[in-house]
């Protein structure tokens, strides 16, 4: 295990907490019309995927545990592209 894994990791679960608490109570629509949710949720799923991704690049025996770990890394390479576009002034 790299030295610093334990440290990812925690960061892993505390950043899953974060989307996981956050999104409690809210729905599906919740996040399509409110920027700042859907915002705060993309920044912990790009948080999330950097850390799976540096793990992949130094512990892979560890990231390698983890369920769908590519499709975690895939997320922070395609991203949900907010658009904030759409507000008229």
């Amino acid at each position: 295990m790299h030295p610093k894994s334990p440290k990812w990791l925690e960061d892993l679960i505390r950043y899953c907490l974060v989307i996981e608490d956050t999104m409690a109570g809210r729905s599906e629509e919740d996040l399509r019309t409110d920027l700042l949710l859907r915002l705060a949720i993309e920044r912990a799923f790009e948080i999330v995927a950097e850390v799976v991704s540096r793990l992949e690049r130094t512990d892979l025996p560890t990231v390698e545990r983890l369920t769908d770990y590519r499709q975690v890394i895939g997320f922070r390479r395609t991203g949900s592209r907010t658009d904030t576009t759409t507000r008229s002034t």
